[in-house]
């Protein structure tokens, strides 16, 4: 296993440190990285969610990537660019075809409002009966 790896390497550079005060000192560090690894095996794919890697809380992708706003601070939930979130609207309305038109954001072509100029709009909350 990876943490069993990791105690095997630092009781290796311990034992191998005998005598040597900075072989020592380089042994101990190496031993508080390893203990203070983050385990982010489980965390989800942050490229895809627009989060920075997984870095400071266990199984969590970090903060949004610049350019793009969602739950603040690390998080694994999906991430907007923040020209589409930007109050829900744009300046100019994106027109479109389909819901691949309004990019990846979370907004999708609303024929219903303008059946003859659709445009790039985010979607009403649904709520269950």
């Amino acid at each position: 296993t990876p943490n069993q790896d990791s105690l095997n390497l630092v009781t290796a550079a311990l034992s191998e440190s005998t005598d040597n005060v900075d072989a020592t000192k380089n042994a101990i560090s190496l031993g508080g990285a390893v203990l203070n690894a983050v385990n982010c095996s489980s965390a989800p794919n942050c490229t895809a969610l627009h989060r920075q890697r997984c870095q400071s809380i266990a199984h969590t992708c970090g903060a949004c990537e610049t350019g793009y706003i969602g739950e603040t601070g690390s998080s694994n939930a999906f991430c907007v660019r923040s020209a589409v979130a930007s109050g829900g609207r744009r300046l100019t309305a994106q027109s479109c075809e389909s819901d691949a038109d309004c990019g990846e954001g979370w907004e999708v072509c609303d024929k219903l409002t303008n059946p003859l100029n659709p445009v790039c709009a985010v979607p009403q909350k649904q709520c269950p009966n």
